[in-house]
This record gives structure tokens, sequence and C-alpha cells, in this order.
């Protein structure tokens, strides 16, 4: 056992990756005026919420550890379903 803690490391990291993605999103909304929901602002609403668990618990502040767990397996199923979906979808016509 070491004193770093990787899960939530980990998680923080996804969390900032989809904050990134979302960063460009986010500059077309206020640039380019593009429409947005409020629907859509849901992942990244999550992320933030991650980001903000992560930071407390490697700031020392949160001790819990199940939230963590439970993202990290989020992350690691959604992982898995996009490995398994592009490695075995096929398109046999382009229209």
């Amino acid at each position: 056992m070491t004193d770093l803690p990787l899960v939530p490391l980990v998680n923080l990291v996804v969390a900032l990756c989809v904050l990134a993605y979302w960063g460009q999103r986010w500059y077309g909304y206020i640039a380019k005026g593009i429409t947005w929901y409020f629907s859509d602002q849901l992942l990244p609403l999550c992320a933030i919420l991650v980001c903000l668990l992560s930071g407390a618990t490697l700031s020392g502040r949160y001790h819990g550890t199940a939230p963590h767990w439970v993202v990290f397996g989020l992350d690691a199923i959604v992982l898995l379903a996009a490995a398994l979906f592009f490695t075995f979808f096929k398109m046999n016509r382009l229209f």
C-alpha cells in the first residue's frame, strides 16, 4: 500500500479530460452563438462534481472511498463499452 491515492487521482484526470473536451463546445456556445440546452451540460456538471470530490480527497478534507470507487467503476464501464463498440462495429455499406 502507498500513500498516493490512485483512484481519486485517476478520477480527477478523467474528469479533467471530459472538461477539456467540453471546453471547445463552450467556446462555440459563447463565440459562435450556438444554441445549447441544459441537458447538454449534465455530463460536464458531473465532471465538475468529480473534480471537486477528487480535490477534496487529495487535499485531505474528505476521506470517503465509496464515491470514488463508484465513479471509477462508471469510467471503467464506459471505457470497456467504447472499446467493444470500436472493436466489433463494422459498416458494410456507405449510403
